[in-house]
């Protein structure tokens, strides 16, 4: 533009005042496009850096399944497994808290093992937990809550709202057709939700379970023979 101005004032040419024009806007249109292209580079970098970190997390995750399964390989007593599963899941996903629930052959609750939760202390907890874990269990599929307030049977139990719950997670432990207990998570007062890619994790982790949990079996039934 102060170009444009010295232009004037010196010859006034109107072909010159237009060449200028023209190259006024080849270069603010240079600009645009240069803005553009440097925008979708940097949003490019931000998704691949976004894309990294999950890639990393993942394979994080992948190590704590392989260490979990060696470890629970070589786990013989089976509370001493049970104990360190549920640790090892409640800390992995974030929950708040969790247990593992074993059935016996009619299908009952056996055996419950606990992290950050005592239900005989929440009793609220164990009623609301029972609803979760009957359907994982007759359905012999998982069951993902991402917000328990708004879901139709859970929104109506006291203890959703007196303990603040807001996620669920619950996975069935399945040896071929049989059905051997659930491992149940949630958040409170937290308004992140379980994810697919941490019911995939929980899932794996319910297979590692399994396999600790048969080897158990064997060598107990193997030292009552």
């Amino acid at each position: 533009m102060e170009l444009s101005s010295e232009v004037k004032e010196v010859s006034g040419s109107p072909a010159v005042l237009k060449k200028i024009d023209r190259l006024f806007k080849m270069l603010m249109e240079f600009n645009r496009s240069m803005s553009a292209e440097m925008t979708a580079l940097m949003d490019g970098q931000e998704q691949h850096a976004k894309r990294l970190s999950l890639l990393m997390e993942e394979k994080r995750r992948l190590e704590v399944l392989y260490t979990s399964g060696i470890s629970f390989s070589s786990e013989t007593e089976m509370r001493a497994l049970m104990e360190k599963a549920i640790e090892t899941v409640v800390r992995e996903l974030q929950a708040d808290a969790g247990f593992i629930v074993l059935v016996n052959e009619s299908g009952e609750p056996e055996s419950v093992f606990v992290r950050n939760m005592n239900p005989d202390d929440h009793p609220e907890a164990r009623e609301m937990s029972r609803t979760v874990i009957s359907n994982t269990l007759s359905q012999a599929k998982a069951v993902q809550v991402a917000d328990a307030g708004a879901d139709d049977i859970l929104s109506k139990r006291q203890s959703v709202i007196r303990l603040g719950i807001t996620a669920v997670l619950c996975v069935p432990l399945v040896a071929g057709t049989k059905v051997l207990g659930a491992v149940y998570l949630d958040r409170r007062n937290n308004k992140t939700p379980f994810v697919e890619s941490d019911l995939s994790f929980l899932l794996s982790f319910a297979r590692q379970i399994v396999r600790g949990l048969e080897i158990s079996l064997e060598i107990s039934s193997l030292e009552k023979k």
